[in-house]
């Protein structure tokens, strides 16, 4: 082997590297992407998710838990006595 040839296989193996390394790079930053748009996803859902539980928060003037609900309710649906809960 001469010198040439040598410079020729090292040329050679640092384009091939650079190109799987160029892949690789390029296959990390796909799947970056899909990350973040999983987790912008995600935050959404969460707030939604937020979002319902605060609608369905009663406040009252005395304690005690609600646990069964016989008619539906809509947010800012006035309560009495008179309307039954278990």
């Amino acid at each position: 082997m001469n010198f040439l040839t040598l410079r020729n296989d090292l040329q050679s193996a640092k384009t091939q590297f650079k190109i799987k390394l160029y892949d690789k790079l390029n296959s990390i930053h796909e799947q970056i992407d899909i990350l973040q748009k999983n987790n912008i996803e995600s935050h959404g859902e969460l707030k939604l998710m937020n979002d319902k539980v605060s609608t369905n928060i009663v406040t009252a003037p005395f304690s005690g838990k609600i646990l069964k609900i016989e008619n539906n309710l809509k947010k800012g649906s006035k309560l009495n006595m008179t309307r039954y809960f278990l």
